[in-house]
């Protein structure tokens, strides 16, 4: 982050849903927090939901509640890939290619969207997603 200095840094929650997300998310918030100690400049940091335990069932598309905290849904336009070629993942995966996994996430966007939830357009942030969901 010290070199890169990036404006956002999106990462997932601590939810306990996996020991690696929570090592991420505790990472992330640490290195941002001694940025804002030594009066350096720190990205706005926005949590993605993934999944965690609530009740004994596993939970995905929502956070665990935790008062005082600002939830929103961030609509994804569509993006074309991130770069000209060959995607890294194409090269080694037969599975799918970067044109059906960006056509599977516009229809998971789709189910999501009849969902009734609000999905609030943050241009900023929709171009920094764009250049990352390829």
């Amino acid at each position: 982050m010290d070199e890169v200095r990036p404006d956002i840094v999106l990462t997932h929650p601590y939810e306990g849903g996996h020991s690696d997300h929570d090592a991420t998310a505790f990472a992330v918030h640490l290195a941002c927090g001694i940025l804002r100690r030594d009066n350096a400049p720190a990205p706005l940091v926005l949590e993605l939901t993934s999944y965690h335990n609530h009740s004994g069932a596993r939970r995905v598309f929502s956070f665990l509640p935790f008062l005082g905290a600002e939830e929103r849904t961030i609509q994804l336009t569509d993006a074309e890939a991130p770069h000209a070629g060959q995607l890294d993942y194409e090269r080694f995966c037969t599975i799918i290619t970067g044109a059906q996994w960006r056509l599977n996430t516009r229809k998971a966007l789709d189910a999501l969207r009849t969902r009734h939830h609000r999905f609030v357009q943050a241009p900023g942030v929709v171009a920094a997603m764009q250049r990352n969901i390829g």
